[in-house]
């Protein structure tokens, strides 16, 4: 119902948000090692904020956008719960193990995996199925319930 994003519409504060989780993802790999485990908590913080904020207010959006949203949220949800569980298999290995490392890349990959999809699928349904005020408002209470992640949007 909606041509494009209004600007401070969820589309660009998800784009936003992941773009920020693929910075946290790159300065863990390409950042100074005394650094890492600052920046790797702070990445587990964002992750978990943004997840949790999209499981509780874009997921039930979705759902009840119909059958393809229903279906959608479902891919999402699977795809966030093998997501932290890869987490907690990086977080077991330690950082300073030598299966961190590849254990991270797979994490990571499956992490950019799983927002570019939302991306394609999740932004152009909410976009096509709710009108602006919905937007804005689903917008409003994603940034409040993922504040920290937003912090780091506007600090980077």
């Amino acid at each position: 119902m909606v041509d494009g994003d209004p600007g401070d519409g969820v589309a660009r504060l998800i784009r936003e948000q992941h773009a920020a989780i693929r910075a946290l993802f790159d300065e863990i790999e390409t950042g100074p090692e005394g650094a890492r485990e600052e920046r790797f908590r702070r990445l587990v913080d964002c992750l978990a904020r943004h997840e949790s904020a999209e499981r509780m207010l874009v997921h039930p959006v979705l759902r009840a956008a119909g059958t393809v949203g229903a279906e959608i949220a479902q891919v999402c949800a699977r795809e966030e719960a093998e997501a932290r569980s890869m987490l907690t298999a990086v977080e077991r290995a330690g950082l300073d193990s030598d299966e961190f490392a590849p254990r991270f890349l797979v994490m990571r990959d499956a992490v950019i995996r799983h927002a570019a999809r939302e991306e394609r699928t999740v932004l152009p349904l909410l976009e096509q199925t709710q009108d602006r005020g919905v937007l804005r408002r689903l917008a409003d209470a994603l940034r409040n319930a993922s504040a920290p992640v937003d912090q780091v949007i506007t600090a980077g």
